[in-house]
């Protein structure tokens, strides 16, 4: 079973992303902001079961925004697959994370092209 690490503040959306996920063969784990799916990235890290797939909300309104969340990420493994998710996302954003293995995806998005990119990715 492949691993997914899930961060949103929308708790709906975590929730309906992880039963879908399930359905696709992942096990997931959700994180409501950023601190904490920082500190769930390095457990799995240090113990040698990264995860396959990291999903960062960019923009939340309490907690480590998923920039942050993706520097300290990135700064453990480089090579880490993750996907950045807004419903907006400064251009500025984009042009200075030029990280390997980093993809955007916007909100609402269709699970079928989530699916498709976290399949591409993994």
């Amino acid at each position: 079973m492949k691993k997914m690490l899930l961060m949103d503040d929308n708790r709906s959306i975590r929730e309906q992303l992880s039963r879908v996920f399930k359905g696709f063969g992942f096990e997931t784990d959700l994180a409501s902001e950023g601190s904490s799916a920082v500190l769930m990235f390095r457990n799995a890290y240090i113990n040698k079961i990264p995860y396959d797939i990291t999903i960062l909300d960019i923009n939340i309104e309490t907690g480590m925004n998923g920039e942050n969340a993706l520097r300290r990420i990135k700064k453990m493994d480089a090579n880490a697959p993750v996907i950045i998710s807004s419903g907006y996302i400064d251009n500025r954003f984009l042009r200075n994370n030029r990280y390997a293995y980093l993809e955007f995806l916007s909100k609402p998005y269709k699970i079928k092209h989530l699916y498709s990119l976290i399949n591409e990715m993994t």
